[in-house]
């Protein structure tokens, strides 16, 4: 898995995994970030769903995964992964990137188009089971964070 940068630097965790084929596996990087909020670590993430793979010019190997060009069915499924396994204590959604179409598509460093409601997923961990009915949805338009 290739490294992406934040912060100025590459991120701490990867992870990866399969769903059916290995094309269409989910890449899944976190940054610790330099906040907290209300005590406690803020990471943020990324993440993608493979659907093949490409020659590029624009990596150091010649080659890429090509994502999914709907980027929010990957959100939308970390967050159903996570609920399912009952390890959410709160959820909340916030304004990401700008709203992009399938007609008028964004694209990634390396070309591929997407498409995205521009809102990122905010989630809170818990540490100990949590049954979907109990999560606790935040309406947030923003996230308030304290700089360390």
């Amino acid at each position: 898995m290739s490294s992406l940068y934040l912060f100025g630097r590459p991120q701490d965790i990867a992870l990866q995994k399969a769903r059916g084929t290995i094309h269409q596996r989910n890449h899944m990087r976190l940054w610790l970030s330099p906040y907290t909020y209300q005590g406690r670590d803020v990471w943020i993430g990324q993440i993608s769903r493979d659907i093949g793979v490409r020659f590029t010019l624009a990596s150091p190997f010649l080659t890429t995964h090509k994502i999914d060009p709907d980027v929010d069915e990957a959100r939308d499924y970390l967050v159903e992964d996570l609920a399912a396994a009952s390890a959410i204590e709160a959820l909340a959604c916030v304004r990401g990137a700008g709203v992009s179409t399938i007609e008028h598509p964004a694209h990634n460093l390396t070309g591929d188009p997407y498409y995205t409601d521009g809102l990122r997923a905010v989630i809170f961990l818990a540490s100990e089971p949590v049954p979907i009915e109990h999560i606790d949805y935040i309406k947030w338009e923003g996230l308030p964070l304290d700089k360390d």
